[in-house]
């Protein structure tokens, strides 16, 4: 099932107006099977979709329809069509995450770094997601501005693991220099 990373965002600023990134948040989180299964079908519908033929195609109605719920199913989910893609984009990058926190659990410090490296490479091919289609969200991630705070989340969250992984196989670098060579590696 899909899971989110932590939250990054404020809903409001100071005068209480909504900010850019509260104007892609999905709407509460269901609570219901029914409801659970209904948002899990729209991002698969958008996964499905992008992988077929980008986000060009990716409309509110189209999700609705391959997804088989109505557009106002849709909307009671998520508000608009970037808020469905920030949550299968953190979906996807939380699975990531995962991965290369189990590969961390199970291999680091039991195998040569260069075969640990390696099993880093593939930590995104082995995601309920297909390369292609994370490439497409990923693509997608970077036409929407909100969404940057979501890949420079990710992106920070990769680099510190980086940083880690490095220090465990003995580098001798700063604390600010394993970081600078993780964000080079990612």
């Amino acid at each position: 099932m899909l899971q989110l990373i932590g939250d990054d965002c404020n809903m409001s600023n100071h005068n209480g107006e909504r900010t850019a990134v509260s104007r892609i948040q999905p709407r509460r989180a269901p609570k219901q099977r029914r409801s659970v299964e209904t948002r899990h079908r729209i991002l698969l519908a958008c996964v499905e979709i992008l992988a077929e033929s980008g986000f060009e195609t990716l409309t509110t109605n189209a999700i609705a329809s391959r997804a088989g719920v109505s557009i106002t199913s849709l909307y009671h989910q998520f508000p608009n069509k970037p808020a469905a893609l920030r949550e299968l984009y953190r979906n996807w990058l939380g699975a990531v995450l995962d991965n290369m926190d189990r590969l961390e659990r199970e291999q680091l410090g039991t195998v040569e770094w260069s075969e640990f490296f390696r099993g880093l490479e593939h930590t995104a091919e082995v995601t309920w997601i297909d390369a292609a289609s994370a490439g497409m969200l990923r693509a997608s991630a970077a036409s929407i501005p909100e969404l940057r705070s979501v890949e420079a989340e990710y992106r920070r969250k990769v680099e510190e693991r980086l940083a880690r992984y490095l220090k465990h196989y003995g580098s001798r670098l700063s604390e600010e220099e394993l970081l600078g060579a993780a964000h080079t590696l990612n």
